[in-house]
């Protein structure tokens, strides 16, 4: 909750904005915990063989890229 005073207009009454504030919070919050459940009770019909070394694949390439393209970049001369 230590976001809430960034988006508090002092200006405008401030139980209105809370309550908008707090029930966003809380829907957001809702949505991502059900989404990661239903991820995760569904999650092992859908890591089958191949999907699986398809992800690990593009992990591997995606970590490989990156050390690549930190050992072709120059430092900013200063």
């Amino acid at each position: 909750m230590a976001f809430m005073p960034q988006f508090v207009v002092l200006d405008q009454p401030l139980l209105p904005q809370l309550i908008i504030l707090f029930s966003t919070f809380l829907c957001v919050g809702v949505v991502t915990d059900l989404g990661y459940t239903m991820l995760s009770t569904t999650g092992g019909q859908l890591m089958t063989v191949k999907f699986r070394r398809i992800l690990y694949r593009c992990g591997a390439s995606s970590l490989v890229g990156a050390g690549i393209l930190m050992a072709v970049m120059r430092r900013p001369v200063t």
